[in-house]
């Protein structure tokens, strides 16, 4: 029986690359209620519900959108995020944000 190996080289490089992603996500996620108190002088409390609401939205759609790539495949959604993606930037830039 051929074993092996568990720790390659890649998967190492993959699992580090993830756990510094996901690091900066969820700091992402602590300095929105800041943000949003410093920058629109929202108060504490609506702030922090609106980060919690972002928050748990994010779960959600972490939760489904796995089905969805599966069903249309990959190719599709990377063309669709691709092009959210410019349209989003091209709207900010037509507005000057």
């Amino acid at each position: 029986m051929i074993s092996e190996k568990m720790f390659t080289r890649n998967s190492l490089y993959c699992t580090l690359t993830y756990f510094f992603l996901i690091v900066l996500f969820f700091l992402f996620y602590v300095d929105v209620p800041a943000y949003a108190t410093e920058r629109f002088a929202a108060l504490e409390r609506g702030a922090g519900l609106i980060a919690s609401i972002f928050f748990a939205g994010d779960i959600v759609a972490r939760l489904t959108v796995n089905q969805h790539i599966e069903q249309s495949g990959n190719r599709r959604v990377v063309l669709v995020i691709y092009i959210s993606i410019h349209t989003v930037l091209a709207c900010c830039a037509r507005q000057r944000c």
